[in-house]
């Protein structure tokens, strides 16, 4: 997740490593991770349109639906400074 990148881009920058030694991408586009100090490569889960889509589900299972439904949510690589 972004949170653990964020710690690894402070240990890639503490041992004076590049992108061109490696990368380092997160999980959840955090908008901390836009930031343009930080810069990280992220990928996008569509946090907002996955809970959304959550509770209508939710609501009609509520309202007496029995089948199950599977969902798939495309993501995104948000691609920024932190990787080559």
């Amino acid at each position: 997740n972004d949170a653990l990148a964020f710690g690894m881009l402070r240990a890639v920058d503490h041992l004076g490593l590049t992108t061109r030694d490696g990368a380092v991408v997160g999980y959840d586009d955090v908008p901390l991770a836009r930031q343009p100090g930080v810069s990280l490569t992220s990928v996008n889960q569509n946090g907002e349109q996955m809970g959304r889509r959550a509770a209508e589900l939710l609501l009609s299972r509520l309202d007496g639906r029995t089948d199950p439904v599977r969902e798939v949510v495309p993501v995104r690589l948000e691609a920024r400074g932190s990787t080559a």
